[in-house]
Formats: C-alpha cells, sequence, structure tokens
C-alpha cells in the first residue's frame, strides 16, 4: 500500500497518533492512581486512627511524669523524713510513734477515750498531744498518774477535769525527755 499523503498530512497525523497514546497513558496513570487510592485509602485511616491513639497515650504518660527533677527530689526528701519517723532508734526521742501509743493504750484506764492524737517532732524534742473523754474524774486522774510515772517523758499538767464530775473533755500533752 502506498501513502499518498504528503509529509504534511504525515506528521499532522503522527502527531494526533501521539496525541491519542499520550491520553491513552495519562488516562491508564490516573485510573492506576484511583485504584491505589482507593486500595491504601482504608489502610491510611487506619494507620491514622492508630497514630492519634498512640500520640494521646504518650500525652497522658507524659502527664504523669513529674515536670521538674527539683519537685522529685523533694517528695523524696519528705518521703525519706516520714521514714525515719517510722525507724527506731537508740535514743527515747528515735522511740516510733507506735511504740509510745501502745504504751500509752496500756496505762489506759477503762473510762477513758482518745479521739486525737498528734505527733510532732521538732529537731531533738518529740511531742505527743492526744485528746479525748473520761468518763469519771477518778479515771483521767489515775490516767494521768500512770503517765507521769514514765520515766521516757515528761506530762504537762492540767486541772481541766477539776470542773466537771462526769464526761470530762481532756487534753494531754507529753514531751520525751
Amino acid at each position: 500500500m502506498i501513502n499518498l499523503l504528503s509529509s504534511f498530512a504525515k506528521r499532522q497525523l503522527w502527531n494526533e497518533y501521539r496525541m491519542r497514546l499520550g491520553v491513552v497513558i495519562l488516562l491508564a496513570v490516573f485510573v492506576l492512581e484511583f485504584f491505589t487510592l482507593a486500595l491504601f485509602f482504608p489502610a491510611y485511616l487506619t494507620l491514622r486512627g492508630t497514630t492519634n491513639e498512640v500520640a494521646a497515650s504518650l500525652e497522658q504518660e507524659r502527664a504523669l511524669v513529674p515536670a521538674s527533677d527539683k519537685a522529685i527530689h523533694e517528695e523524696v526528701k519528705a518521703l525519706k523524713n516520714d521514714l525515719t519517723l517510722l525507724t527506731p532508734g537508740d535514743k527515747p526521742q528515735d522511740q516510733v510513734p507506735s511504740a509510745l501509743l501502745t504504751d500509752i493504750l496500756k496505762v489506759k484506764p477503762q473510762g477513758i477515750t482518745i479521739n486525737n492524737l498528734a505527733y510532732l517532732r521538732s529537731g531533738d524534742t518529740v511531742s505527743l498531744q492526744f485528746s479525748g473523754v473520761a468518763a469519771t474524774r477518778d479515771d483521767i486522774l489515775a490516767f494521768k498518774n500512770s503517765l507521769s510515772q514514765n520515766p521516757l517523758y515528761t506530762l504537762a499538767r492540767t486541772n481541766d477535769y477539776l470542773i466537771k464530775k462526769t464526761n470530762i473533755t481532756f487534753s494531754i500533752t507529753l514531751t520525751m525527755k
């Protein structure tokens, strides 16, 4: 078959062929990109959700970590001070508060009820203050006498029990020697 077209027409036909081939290739790339996007979009959404959950979890974990080292050192120092209060020592001032309370409860008469207890340590001075209700004057008097006989601490004497006969509210302060 002989091509009777002029060279200008041949070039024009060849350019049109390249344009159509380019359109087909671009359409194929577009369809390929569309299918790729359609296949990977659910995976992207799942990954994005997981990433957001991990980021939120990380923020919660960061909120649990103290902001500065100074706060950590202060908290450790406070815990160490609390532990030293709970460990018995050689001196009477180093006695554990629970041991002091046990000694007090051993000499407490039946008619005495202890409501409040305060333990104060400042330097070498240890004070134990407690308050409560005594059924009678004799109960509070016997309690104070038995507390004053203990050589480990001194008792601050008060005479507030002389006014009432029954249901006497009292407050006693013991200071370690």
